[in-house]
């Protein structure tokens, strides 16, 4: 699943693209990436970030892989995360704020 982070990142800003009627393919910065920097990381925090999350989807497809689930079930859940992930970069400014919490920057020093 190494190559699912940056699919799932293109098939939803393209999806985002289409639905606010601008063409597909035009560049933006409605990536992942853009908005976690537009967020406050750093770009070494964004940097680790993709790669938490490409482990961990690597991970769920090791052990689909181990388990012999079906390639419908695999599909499905791929459709199932890239919802997920389409539905939090939808409200991006939440889940940046929620982040900025995790990560303890919203205390005042």
């Amino acid at each position: 699943m190494t190559e699912v982070t940056p699919l799932i990142d293109m098939v939803a800003t393209t999806v985002r693209r289409m639905r606010k009627g601008r063409r597909p393919f035009e560049p933006d910065r409605t990536h992942v990436h853009h908005i976690l920097l537009a967020a406050g990381f750093s770009q070494q925090e964004t940097l680790l970030m993709i790669a938490m999350l490409a482990v961990h989807l690597n991970f769920i497809g090791i052990v689909m892989y181990m388990l012999h689930w079906a390639a419908w079930i695999q599909f499905g859940v791929f459709w199932l995360l890239t919802g997920l992930y389409f539905a939090t970069v939808e409200h991006a400014w939440r889940f940046g704020r929620w982040l900025q919490h995790q990560w303890g920057r919203d205390r005042q020093p």
